[in-house]
């Protein structure tokens, strides 16, 4: 099975004593902002692909019109049994927008040494005098 990482961009995870996690403000299509400012996000992801075993990732974010990541994390997951994916959360991550601007938000990973890109969402800040609503 080939490596597959599915990403979900939200306002916030929560981590229950269950195990289970809580995401908080999830985001469809595209991320909106009125006017500038700071965007927090947070990201959660299911890893699948992964032979039973520990393996080492590197998550990078990069922010719309940039090339540099603005930040990311990295470490080892444990993958308990091959059949399941394994969930990771991460964040809070925060960048900038400025007023009018918009592009994605790129979220890439290196699992093992494999580079794979692990989600995408449009980011756009709206005119501080206009307003934007969805339905």
């Amino acid at each position: 099975m080939a490596l597959k990482i599915d990403t979900i961009f939200c306002d916030d995870v929560r981590q229950e004593i269950s195990g289970k996690h809580t995401l908080v403000g999830v985001y469809g299509s595209d991320i909106r902002s009125q006017g500038h400012g700071t965007i927090k996000i947070w990201i959660w992801m299911r890893v699948s692909g992964l032979k039973v075993g520990e393996h080492e990732f590197d998550i990078s974010l990069i922010a719309p019109n940039q090339r540099a990541p603005f930040a990311g994390a990295r470490g080892t997951m444990e993958v308990l049994s091959a059949e399941f994916p394994v969930p990771m959360s991460l964040g809070p991550f925060s960048f900038k927008i400025r007023e009018g601007e918009q592009g994605d938000l790129v979220v890439k990973a290196i699992v093992n040494g494999k580079s794979v890109q692990a989600g995408r969402i449009h980011v756009a800040s709206d005119r501080g005098d206009e307003g934007h609503y969805s339905f």
